[in-house]
């Protein structure tokens, strides 16, 4: 079957509406995960015995990682077909569709669906990485990613605070609003934001194939060049959903803190990521290139978690405090520099499926990370899943220290 030749019109840069839109849709991503945190036990517990309503919700958090980990590829490879922005719509429509079944549930079984639907509509960070990959030269794509990466850690410290002011108007009422929030944006995003995807280049027909979300994966894993950074960032993916699915655990059992107390250090980490990644990101760079400073964030990340692990051990409050900051400073710097490491190893005509890739492979970790972690606190030892975390943290940082610079990608990254 032959390729079917495109518009030769190139499409104009991105200009400061459609940064906005692409920084909202990031925000609110996160900010509608904040939302629902916490009122998301007492939802449950309208459908559930009160001792089921922690595996519950486990299973909620699931529900929206395995859909996320089948649409992601898929996604990012009809948003290389069909254009950025049909793709950020449709994310967004199906984030508002999926919080008002939520919001709306009778049942336990439509909070399940409300999560599915949201999940299989997660495209957003996939595709607003490879939006701004379209228009952003390699060498600042580092310090762009940072900037979704502040408008993602504004959205973590915003989303609990909003959701819970909100909820005194009914545990539902954070719903709706995270629902408004993404119907929204997604207006905005129909008057304002100007495809990237650059035209001109042949396309090949889509295929069945190609809406295979395994197939897609594995087509993905196959790119010489792409694979590396995939297995560092399932690595440093276990590590990090092991230590958000836990924290509230450790600071309960090891310090007796109160849920308010949780937030208080969730909060930090949103702090953190925002002066990271909007502030300081981009200086780190200009001084140590981003591969240092990619290695640098995991050092940050490995240290933070061996502070957790000793957290089990003496009980300080101030230790925990400075882990989860040390922690979330890497995790921001790193995040960015792995967004961009990928964008640098995808041709022009892959970087969605690339990122999104990367988004499916961290949704899969972030599915089966937290059970295995808690089998391990629960039968192991507390410290153990820590000591884990920062063994997996330093073996990314060993793989991506040894990675061979970009080379050219329209076909050398495949094997």
């Amino acid at each position: 079957m032959t390729a079917l030749p495109v518009a030769t019109a190139p499409p104009p840069p991105p200009d400061r509406a459609a940064l906005a839109f692409l920084l909202a849709t990031s925000l609110l991503g996160t900010m509608g995960i904040g939302l629902l945190a916490p009122v998301l036990p007492f939802l449950v517990a309208q459908f559930a015995a009160p001792a089921r309503v922690a595996a519950l919700v486990g299973v909620l958090t699931a529900s929206y990682a395995a859909a996320a980990f089948i649409a992601s590829p898929v996604l990012g490879t009809l948003s290389d077909r069909l254009g950025r922005k049909p793709i950020l719509i449709v994310s967004l429509l199906g984030s508002a569709v999926g919080y008002l079944v939520f919001g709306c549930a009778s049942a336990f079984w439509m909070l399940v669906v409300g999560r599915l639907v949201d999940g299989f509509t997660a495209g957003n960070f996939t595709t607003v990485f490879a939006s701004l990959s379209d228009r952003t030269p390699p060498d600042a794509r580092g310090r762009v990613f940072g900037y979704v990466g502040a408008a993602a850690g504004a959205g973590i410290i915003a989303g609990p605070a909003i959701g819970g002011a909100l909820a005194r108007f009914g545990v539902s009422a954070p719903v709706y609003v995270a629902a408004g929030f993404a119907g929204a944006n997604a207006v905005f995003g129909m008057g304002f934001m100007r495809e990237t995807r650059a035209r001109g280049r042949v396309i090949a027909p889509l295929t069945l194939a190609q809406l295979d979300p395994i197939a897609q994966l594995r087509s993905v894993m196959a790119m010489r060049e792409v694979r590396p950074l995939l297995w560092v960032s399932m690595l440093f993916t276990i590590a990090f959903a092991i230590m958000g699915a836990l924290l509230a655990v450790l600071a309960k059992d090891s310090l007796d803190w109160t849920a308010t107390g949780v937030s208080t250090v969730f909060i930090v980490v949103g702090i953190c990521d925002v002066a990271v990644q909007a502030v300081f990101l981009g200086r780190i760079l200009r001084r140590v290139g981003e591969r240092r400073a990619a290695l640098i964030g995991l050092g940050l990340c490995a240290l933070g978690l061996v502070g957790m692990a000793g957290v089990t051990a003496v009980a300080s409050s101030t230790l925990l405090i400075l882990a989860t900051a040390g922690l979330a400073i890497g995790e921001g710097i790193f995040i960015a520099c792995l967004g961009s490491a990928l964008s640098e190893r995808a041709s022009a005509e892959d970087q969605g499926r690339v990122q999104g890739g990367g988004q499916s492979v961290q949704a899969a970790m972030q599915a089966c990370a937290p059970i295995a972690g808690g089998l391990l606190y629960a039968r192991v030892g507390p410290a153990v899943p820590y000591v884990l975390g920062a063994a997996l943290v330093i073996l990314a940082a060993r793989l991506f220290a040894n990675l061979p610079p970009p080379s050219t990608v329209s076909g050398s990254n495949r094997t």
